[in-house]
């Protein structure tokens, strides 16, 4: 991609923002070069759970050295994928569109995946299938520091702890809303499960600004 108008991470089934965001840019590049970060969304998403926010983590190897995010494995010495799956099922089973997307989310937890990118990417694909819209983006050649004035740099927009991680957005119905109110900026799936392709249209309507 000559000329991107953006920089985004490679998140685990992004937040409802970071799609948001996404879609503000027609021509994007993510970033896979970057030495993988701890602690981050690259590897986590946040569900609604019956009991509140539901943090899902993927394991990953760890060798004592810091690796490109293209190199990141996946340890699949525990049961994750098995865990994952069953707290969807628990959180969204009662859900409007849960049974429409199952049959094709299902393998992605019961096969195995050794790179986390290509398990996001492979993820990422499902979801602009479902929400009926191309955001395939390019990777990077290499990792910059300093974006050109003229690219958004996104990297580090989306964090998942501290006071800006999960600011309130706009909301729409959700399965455990009547126990604990609207949950903001859950996982892509959260929306997903509870609007459907339908969900697009709340994205747009989102304002995101890439400022940390």
């Amino acid at each position: 991609m000559a000329n991107p108008t953006a920089v985004f991470p490679v998140h685990y089934l992004g937040s409802t923002r970071f799609y948001a965001a996404l879609l503000q840019h027609p021509e994007f590049q993510w970033e896979v070069w970057e030495h993988f970060p701890k602690q981050t969304y690259r590897n986590r998403c946040v569900i609604y759970g019956a009991n509140g926010p539901l943090v899902l983590s993927v394991p990953t190897e760890r060798n004592g050295e810091r690796v490109p995010l293209k190199e990141q494995r996946i340890s699949n010495r525990e049961r994750w994928q098995h865990l994952h799956w069953r707290s969807f099922e628990s959180a969204y089973r009662s859900s409007p569109y849960f049974e429409f997307f199952e049959d094709q989310l299902y393998p992605f937890y019961h096969k195995e995946f050794r790179f986390l990118l290509d398990f996001n990417f492979e993820l990422h694909a499902l979801v602009t299938q479902w929400l009926q819209v191309v955001l395939p983006g390019s990777p990077t050649t290499r990792y910059e520091v300093a974006l050109p004035d003229t690219v958004t740099d996104w990297r580090a927009a989306f964090p998942a702890r501290g006071a800006n991680a999960r600011p309130e957005t706009d909301a729409y119905i959700q399965v455990f809303g009547d126990r604990h109110g609207f949950l903001s900026d859950l996982s892509i799936m959260d929306l997903l499960f509870n609007q459907g392709p339908s969900g697009l249209d709340f994205l747009r309507q989102l304002s995101v600004k890439a400022e940390v």
